[in-house]
């Protein structure tokens, strides 16, 4: 299969789904660009995309013949692919323990942003706060699971304190203006503080600061078997997009 490294091409294909590719889409940024391969169909109607800049591969997947992964000899990576298409993995490689995700996507039309009075936007002296917070998650195994420090530097963070303590935040995962791209997470409430709304609010903050930098796509992805977070996104405006597995998969040889 070609490995396409034509910016415009590229971008031609991912725009075909904008809320699906937004992540790739951010991937575009001189920094993490170089961390891409991308492989397209003879045609340059789908994609394949392998993520190296986290020290393991990530596989994200767009329209692409399943054919295209013989190609490949990772024994394991990290897939990140629709419901509609898993079935394209058959014979080639096996999700262990994938989680059912849903990628929602900001509807201006039903756009509802909550209060916001008294969320101060975090900077990396507020790392180690943050950190606290995200630890008091590890109890029940709710600490948001994809946060690096650089995150909090090259993103937008919201948080709300009670003196010197930080109680609950959200944030994003990637901001890419360039691309007009944005991905919210890293939304966390510490569980003595949970049920006033503070999750609502601070999304709301980020998402009001994403839209006047002109991001025109804001996105983020909810576990389905968690229905209240589902609501809080969905209340604000949010809307499903596409349900899709993420999770490690190994290789059906070496299973």
């Amino acid at each position: 299969m070609p490995l396409l490294r034509e910016l415009d091409t590229i971008r031609t294909i991912l725009n075909q789904d904008r809320p699906w590719s937004a992540y790739i889409l951010g991937h575009l940024a001189p920094g993490s660009y170089e961390h891409c391969t991308f492989h397209c169909t003879e045609a340059c109607n789908g994609m394949v995309v392998f993520y190296r800049g986290l020290g393991f591969p990530i596989l994200f997947w767009l329209n692409a013949n399943p054919a295209i992964l013989d190609e490949f000899n990772e024994p394991a990576v990290f897939v990140n692919i629709r419901v509609a298409d898993a079935g394209m993995l058959a014979g080639r490689y096996r999700m262990v323990e994938p989680k059912l995700m849903g990628r929602f996507v900001l509807d201006l039309a039903h756009w509802t942003p909550t209060c916001v009075e008294g969320a101060q936007r975090l900077s990396e002296t507020d790392l180690i706060a943050l950190q606290t917070l995200y630890a008091d998650g590890v109890a029940d195994g709710n600490q948001p699971y994809f946060f690096y420090p650089s995150m909090l530097t090259e993103g937008v963070f919201y948080g709300l304190w009670e003196g010197s303590e930080l109680i609950a935040v959200a944030g994003t995962h990637q901001v890419v203006q360039q691309e007009s791209v944005a991905a919210v997470g890293n939304v966390y409430t510490r569980r003595d503080r949970r049920g006033k709304g503070l999750a609502a609010q601070l999304t709301s903050a980020v998402t009001v600061h994403l839209l006047e930098m002109g991001i025109s796509t804001i996105v983020l992805s909810v576990e389905q078997s968690k229905p209240n977070a589902r609501r809080v996104y969905e209340r604000l405006g949010f809307r499903l997009h596409c349900e899709f597995l993420e999770g490690r998969a190994v290789r059906e040889d070496l299973i």
